[in-house]
């Protein structure tokens, strides 16, 4: 039931846990401790990315200085009592103390030789060092270059954009799912298999997220009522916590678990329906009805794909005949 409540949310928040996981490495435990701490809070920490080759963003002194900091020279003519002046500097340097050490402790470093370590579909842009969400948007900003570097020649030619361009769409892959569903119905389960996959695991994820948050306020509540069950009666009821406390930790496993491989679900998605609309093109032309394949300039040049002739009626051959039950 909450699985298909959490059905349509976004599968964005979940791909970007999994992308940190993938890359984040090992954690310090005291910050481990407190990213934990805030992922029951429903929030989580900040990731920075810190390169090798790059020694000016090293440096702590620029770590410090993403704070926005305070001009505490105004004081002295908002203040003109020295005594005041002194309480009001006092108090400035005490919060912006405290900010600098809050944000150390919820800042987990990623560290890289080199932004070129980073060669999967899904990347942070060049010149940002601090981590979002927008680098997992479906499909994967750089795509294209994933694919060109892999030597997937014939299939980055379906892909019309590089890197971080605005001519990049969700949309794009979903009006290729809906060609391949009207063309080719049966041999499209295999792509809605896929992408049921991956709903499957956000909606579970986010089931996660919300028996935790439930099984918290229980929590709570079991240790307010065993309070007043001792101080009453001198009776304890462990049950009452225990209980609760296991769901919590249960979600916390899933969601790991969930993590580990969601984003490598997401990716393999986007591969099958590119790679089905190459094969099926040379069977169907109108498998790409609707698609502008343009050129960077957007002067919507569409781009002639083909696969091998000599396979493709070999290979739908091969898909009819694993679709097909075996005869009796």
């Amino acid at each position: 039931m909450l699985g298909q409540l959490m059905f349509r949310r976004d599968p964005k928040v979940p791909d970007y846990k999994s992308f940190v996981k993938i890359h984040c490495g090992s954690v310090p435990l005291f910050q481990s401790i407190v990213r934990g701490a805030l992922r029951l809070m429903g929030r989580d920490a900040r990731f920075r990315l810190v390169y090798d080759t790059d020694q000016e963003q090293a440096t702590q002194s620029q770590v410090t200085g993403s704070i926005a900091s305070v001009d505490v020279q105004g004081y002295a003519g908002a203040y003109p009592n020295p005594e005041r002046v002194g309480i009001a500097r006092l108090r400035t340097q005490i919060r912006d103390k405290i900010r600098q050490t809050w944000f150390r402790a919820t800042t987990i470093e990623i560290r890289k030789k080199a932004w070129d370590e980073f060669d999967g579909m899904a990347r942070p842009p060049k010149g940002e060092h601090f981590l979002t969400p927008s680098i997992v948007e479906f499909p994967c900003n750089y795509l294209h270059n994933y694919l060109t570097e892999r030597n997937f020649v014939e299939l980055s030619k379906l892909v019309y954009w590089e890197e971080r361009t605005k001519w990049r769409s969700k949309y794009f892959i979903n009006a290729i799912k809906i060609n391949m569903e009207f063309l080719f119905p049966k041999e499209c389960r295999r792509i809605l298999m896929n992408e049921a996959h991956v709903r499957l695991a956000s909606s579970l994820w986010y089931a996660c997220e919300y028996i935790r948050f439930m099984a918290l306020t229980g929590t709570i509540l079991g240790i307010f009522s065993n309070s007043l069950l001792y101080h009453y009666w001198g009776d304890l009821r462990p049950s009452f916590v225990i209980i609760p406390l296991a769901i919590v930790f249960a979600s916390i496993i899933i969601q790991s678990s969930i993590e580990t491989s969601f984003h490598y679900q997401r990716c393999r998605e986007v591969f099958y329906v590119l790679q089905f609309a190459l094969l099926a093109n040379n069977r169907e032309k109108d498998i790409l009805c609707g698609l502008s394949l343009s050129d960077k300039n957007g002067a919507g040049s569409r781009h002639q794909i083909a696969a091998n002739p000599s396979h493709s009626d070999q290979n739908f051959a091969l898909l009819d005949a694993y679709d097909d039950p075996p005869s009796p």
